[in-house]
């Protein structure tokens, strides 16, 4: 049901999963699945260790040191 309801997109990125299936995500604490989430975003988020203030300040550091985004 989650597939369906997400449009078989990423929660994150709203990109399609490509070749590999979407991955669920859930809270490492409760144990209870969030949302599918392709592999680079479910990643990120693994490697941030679900720390959104770690994700938030990445965020600030890109912007601040990437030519990308204005």
């Amino acid at each position: 049901s989650l597939l369906n309801r997400q449009n078989g997109l990423c929660a994150i990125c709203l990109g399609p999963s490509g070749e590999r299936a979407l991955a669920a995500d859930h809270d490492h604490i409760t144990g209870q699945p969030r949302a599918l989430l392709c592999l680079m975003c479910n990643t990120m988020l693994g490697m941030a260790q679900d720390n959104p203030n770690r994700l938030r300040d990445g965020a600030v550091y890109l912007e601040q040191f990437s030519g990308l985004y204005p």
